[in-house]
């Protein structure tokens, strides 16, 4: 089973999201809003083993998102708010 540790850091431009990978694994990353709605895909392909970074631009409306992050079977949400 692959393990997913990540967090989100706020940056004076964007929102920059690392996760780490303990085994290669199909990742897809999406956010939505609040509700629910598919905003955008942020990242969908299959990465090795491994730390990485995701960052989106504050080009979004003032308000909470939420991203997800699919590895493998593993699957975690987290709120973002954009300001």
């Amino acid at each position: 089973m692959n393990r997913l540790s990540h967090k989100a850091i706020y940056q004076s431009d964007g929102i920059l999201i690392e996760y780490q990978l303990e085994t290669g694994a199909t990742v897809k990353i999406d956010l939505a809003n609040i509700l629910g709605q598919q905003i955008k895909t942020v990242f969908r392909g299959v990465q090795a083993p491994g730390k990485y970074q995701i960052a989106f631009p504050y080009n979004l409306a003032k308000g909470i998102y939420v991203y997800t992050i699919r590895a493998g079977a593993q699957q975690v949400s987290r709120k973002v708010l954009v300001k």
